[in-house]
């Protein structure tokens, strides 16, 4: 059985009676260029290794 809502229903819930209307999703704004990179696999490799050695750095000099 398959539920289909329209934008502009509204749905009840069970417990409280509380209503709520369903709202189409909105467009998000395009990922920033510091986003893309956090999500990047090889720039997560890159600020790991980067990290390790400031680390090393800072406590051996």
């Amino acid at each position: 059985m398959e539920n289909t809502l329209k934008p502009g229903d509204v749905i009840q819930c069970r417990k409280c009676g509380y209503c709520i209307l369903y709202k189409k999703r909105t467009r998000r704004s395009k990922p920033s260029l510091l986003q893309f990179e956090f999500h990047n696999p090889c720039f997560s490799i890159f600020l790991s290794y980067f990290l390790i050695i400031l680390v090393y750095v800072m406590c051996c000099s």
